[in-house]
């Protein structure tokens, strides 16, 4: 099994020498900020990877989520590890320092996210799904949830979810079919299918959070293909009580299968069935969630509900941007192995190059550096602007020509064996 080398002076080159972050201690959040507190994270995080989530990448892989009596089961080794992960902190560096988050800036933050994810994907992404949806909840949730519900998955007791995609829907949300019913309390009844659910269900947390679309009626009472009828919803795995926070008994989501897509097997996507559930309407700052409205759709994709899906993705592209550059990294190591180059993460192959690999493995190790940087840039302005890089996409190109030329490495030795 090959082992795992957290770039650590890299990044310390990155936040110190090229950002300069030491600078920003007149912005929020920067004022403790120093080379010697970023090196001992690092470090620390670094060593926690190495050590203890690497080595369960494989297991993962070679086990998978397995659905039993209804509950998803993750590989070996998993839980204790998640439990680890969370008490050391690691998945609250960023997080307000009144939920007992870490304070931090997320540009620091963010190189723990990107050694999680290069040392197991499968298991990091739980964490970091469910940081976007309590990120969503900051802006979206009523009192209560903040009180309530975000501390619990700030501590990564209580985990989140987004549910967007349908067997019929991707992009098209007018075609979605999830409907919602206003009960007489104020919630809502919520029934329809999700799938592609990332994080869907698993054994690591006693509760999750699932942030989904549904339609509610217009003012004639029936259902119709109008983006004005999508809201945002609040679905908990075991329903909560507002007054005091304590878990109830199980609401009505149940899974109806984990889907077999390639990779990240150790990260359960499912597909969710929603029968009635009990869920909350989410709203802007300016809006009361929950609150009657005599308008058809009420806080519709029209106006608050496209602000809160946008606010959502936006969360979730940064985790996505933070995956992609994982990848990235970890391919430019096979690839400058390839070409008998030393890697940057530590990765080896026994895989012999060519002439034309060595062109390649310069885009793509250019390309990985290139948006590295541009990342931690993008996160180190985010105090200053409150905007978030779409960067996701920018990652992709120098990940393909990573992966071709690792492909093509493999082309090659066999060819000359």
């Amino acid at each position: 099994m090959v082992a795992y080398k957290a770039p650590v002076d890299e990044y310390m080159f990155v936040l110190h020498e090229l950002l300069r972050i030491q600078d920003f201690a007149h912005v929020p959040g920067f004022e403790n900020v120093s080379e010697e507190l970023t090196r001992q994270i690092l470090e620390g995080a670094a060593t926690f990877c190495e050590e203890v989530l690497q080595p369960l990448n494989q297991v993962g892989d070679e086990q998978g989520c397995v659905l039993e009596n209804g509950v998803v089961r993750t590989p070996d080794g998993f839980a204790a590890a998640y439990q680890q992960y969370c008490d050391a902190g690691w998945n609250k560096l960023a997080a307000p320092e009144e939920h007992r988050g870490g304070g931090l800036p997320g540009v620091v933050a963010l190189p723990v996210s990107e050694f999680s994810v290069s040392a197991n994907a499968g298991l990091a992404l739980y964490s970091g799904l469910t940081n976007a949806a309590h990120d969503t909840l900051a802006r979206s949730g009523a009192a209560w949830m903040q009180e309530h519900i975000r501390p619990q998955m700030i501590e990564g007791r209580w985990t989140g979810t987004m549910c967007l995609t349908e067997p019929h829907c991707g992009t098209d949300l007018r075609l979605m079919k999830t409907k919602a019913y206003e009960q007489p309390d104020g919630t809502y009844g919520v029934t329809g299918t999700k799938i592609f659910i990332s994080g869907g269900d698993y054994d690591l947390s006693e509760n999750i959070i699932h942030l989904g679309l549904a339609k509610l009626p217009n003012a004639e009472g029936t259902f119709v293909d109008d983006l004005s009828t999508v809201n945002f919803f609040m679905i908990p795995k075991f329903s909560v009580d507002p007054a005091t926070g304590k878990m109830l008994g199980r609401n009505g989501v149940c899974v109806g299968g984990v889907e077999k897509k390639m990779g990240i097997k150790g990260n359960a996507t499912c597909v969710l069935n929603f029968e009635d559930a009990v869920a909350y309407r989410l709203a802007g700052r300016d809006q009361k969630s929950g609150a009657r409205s005599s308008s058809a759709g009420m806080a519709g994709m029209s106006g608050q509900g496209a602000r809160l899906v946008i606010s959502s993705r936006k969360a979730a592209d940064l985790e996505e941007a933070k995956t992609h550059l994982s990848e990235v990294g970890i391919e430019v190591d096979y690839v400058r192995d390839a070409a008998g180059h030393e890697p940057r993460h530590g990765y080896r192959r026994d895989l012999a190059g060519n002439p034309h690999q060595d062109r390649e493995r310069r885009l793509s190790s250019v390309g990985a550096d290139a948006i590295d940087a541009l990342l931690r840039r993008g996160l180190a302005v985010v105090p200053r602007s409150h905007r978030q890089p779409r960067l996701s996409k920018a990652a992709v190109r120098p990940q393909g020509i990573a992966r071709r030329t690792v492909r093509g490495a493999i082309v090659w030795q066999k060819a000359s064996a």
